[in-house]
């Protein structure tokens, strides 16, 4: 029996996700790109509008003295000085933006939508490549993300699935959402990524496993400098499918990082598209609901 598909798309999530300072554009790229293989042709693809997020929704996992903050803030209002971080993070690689609440809505909803239609059973995969901004805090913005809708996501997909085990393939460590699951059983997060001196956010080694209740349901896969895509697919192969048959999660939510593509300044690994989809057609054999998000920066 044929798969449904839904892929979350509108003009407005598009543009308010191309306002990103890191990835100006980066959004209208990737819809010329869909549109330009005809990926949304195929009869079992079914595009549905995004939803902005409400407060209520963003309240999920952030702090109301972070949203409020992002609410309150104008256009009009002092900026801070170069270098300078208020307590919420909103400087350096998150700089205040105009109209900041309503990006925020809008990043979140996308992924939001995509797990409300998971939840209620109404496809099998949800698609939302404007999503995955999996360094966010709860009280703070991070690494280019001012709102975790991973987290958000996962937190509504729990209405329906008892489990869910979280696949991060971003060159960086997906250190928000280990952090937002690290005391839970019921969240396994599962992180290929970069570690090396210096590079960002620092985490991610074998050694961090969860606390308490979570503990063992944090797993890390470090990667060394310049891994090849050889390299990459032998340690997902071996590890991801004895995770899945180990945990058994009721749904999969998989971060599709695009820099761990080879050609990203910022990764410099050297895996390739097709290894990429090698992984992800390990992930649709699992036959589970499961929802694809984007992330990461492929700025060429």
């Amino acid at each position: 029996m044929e798969k449904k598909v839904i892929y979350i798309y509108d003009s407005t999530l598009r543009d308010e996700c191309d306002r990103l300072p890191t990835v100006p554009g980066r959004a209208s790229i990737v819809t010329d790109l869909v549109n330009s293989y005809e990926l949304l042709k195929s009869g079992n693809v079914t595009v549905v509008p995004s939803i902005p997020a409400t407060y209520d929704e963003l309240r999920l996992f952030h702090s109301s003295a972070y949203l409020d903050f992002m609410k309150a803030y104008k256009e009009d209002d002092v900026g801070f000085e170069d270098g300078e971080e208020d307590e919420f993070g909103l400087s350096y690689d998150c700089p205040l933006l105009p109209r900041l609440y309503t990006l925020v809505q809008a990043l979140a909803g996308g992924s939001i939508t995509a797990a409300n239609l998971l939840a209620e059973r109404k496809c099998d995969f949800a698609i939302n490549w404007f999503g995955g901004w999996h360094h966010a805090q709860r009280d703070e913005a991070e690494g280019f993300c001012y709102v975790n809708d991973i987290v958000i996501a996962i937190q509504t997909l729990t209405r329906s699935f008892t489990k869910i085990l979280y696949v991060d393939l971003d060159v960086h460590h997906g250190n928000g959402v280990q952090n937002a699951f690290e005391l839970s059983s019921k969240i396994l997060t599962l992180s290929f990524h970069k570690y090396s001196p210096g590079f960002y956010p620092g985490g991610g080694n074998v050694d961090e496993v969860g606390s308490r209740r979570g503990k063992y349901f944090s797993l890390n896969v470090p990667l060394r400098d310049g891994c090849s895509g050889k390299t990459y697919l032998r340690c997902f192969k071996e590890i991801f499918p004895r995770v899945f048959r180990a945990f058994k999660p009721s749904a999969l939510v998989v971060q599709c990082g695009a820099d761990c593509i080879n050609g990203d300044p910022v990764g410099q690994i050297n895996i390739t598209t097709k290894d990429m989809g090698e992984c992800i057609k390990d992930v649709l054999n699992c036959n589970v609901p499961t929802l694809f998000l984007g992330g990461g920066r492929l700025l060429m």
